[in-house]
Parts: structure tokens; sequence; C-alpha cells
């Protein structure tokens, strides 16, 4: 069994940038007319920043564990996938730049009603990423075109990609 977390640095980067987020929507919001389309898109803002702040806080407090069998996480919001029960598997790259040198993957899972969502910056990614695909192999689940190709980052065996 091993348990994972989110490094303390990446999600005080993102506390970082959802108090700077709120700052600069809210801080304005107190100047503008309370019938202007600024307050509208400086609310929208910072609704925007409080859902990521409220994201972020939840991960803070996430545990990963992985085993053989099973993907337990712990936390806010407590949710056991076992790997027998994969239906599906779907990697995405986010990028930041169109160069694609810069931003971060994301893994979902799904099986018998459980969504699992997990991101590139969760230590211990490539593992769960590598797990998954051998369950998707083994549960004969048919992969999409970027899902296999993102999955050659993570140095999954060819016959776990078809």
């Amino acid at each position: 069994m091993t348990a994972l977390r989110y490094p303390r640095a990446t999600i005080r980067g993102d506390f970082v940038r959802s108090g700077a987020g709120l700052a600069l929507s809210l801080g304005p919001l107190v100047s503008v007319s309370p019938t202007s389309a600024d307050r509208q898109l400086l609310s929208g803002l910072a609704i925007l920043f409080a859902t990521f702040a409220a994201r972020t806080w939840v991960r803070q407090r996430m545990t990963v564990t992985l085993d053989t069998d099973s993907l337990f996480i712990a936390g806010f919001a407590p949710k056991k996938f076992a790997w027998g029960s994969l239906s599906g598997l779907e990697m995405r790259y986010y990028a930041i730049t169109k160069a694609r040198d810069q931003g971060w993957m994301q893994v979902t899972l799904r099986g018998e009603g459980v969504v699992v969502r997990l991101e590139s910056t969760l230590e211990g990614f490539p593992a769960i990423v590598r797990r998954a695909a051998a369950a998707a192999a083994a549960n004969g689940v048919a992969l999409s075109p970027a899902t296999r190709e993102n999955l050659q980052d993570f140095d999954v065996p060819a016959e776990h990609r078809q």
C-alpha cells in the first residue's frame, strides 16, 4: 500500500493564486455601481476563484492510497475504486503553451458508478496511471487515441495502450 498526497508547494501555490484572484476581483467590487456589467464580470470572477480555492482545500486534505486491488481516496468525499470494476480510462493533457512543454495531465477513472479524477501533480501519479492502464487492458476497456498517446509519456507497455 502506498499513501499519496498533493505536494505542499503545489497546494500553497494554488492557494496564493486563488487568493490573488479573489483580491483582484472582490476589491474593485466596492467601487463599481450595482447595475454595471463590470460588477457582473467581477462577481463571476470572484465565484471562479472561490471555487478554485475550495477545490484546492479539498485536495489539501485528500490522501490517495494505492494497492494492487483498489484505489482509496480519503478526505472530504471518500471513495473506493476497485481496479476490477474499471470500465473507463481517460487521460487528458492541459497545455499552458502551444508548444506543449508546460501543462498538466488529468486521469479520469470510471467504474460501477464511481468517477475518480486525479491530476499529475499528485505524488505517485505515474504509478496510478500504469496501474489503471493495466486494469483497462485486463478489463478490455477501449481507449481513445488521445488517451493512448498520453499513456506513452508514462512508459505504459504497448499492450496496455490498445
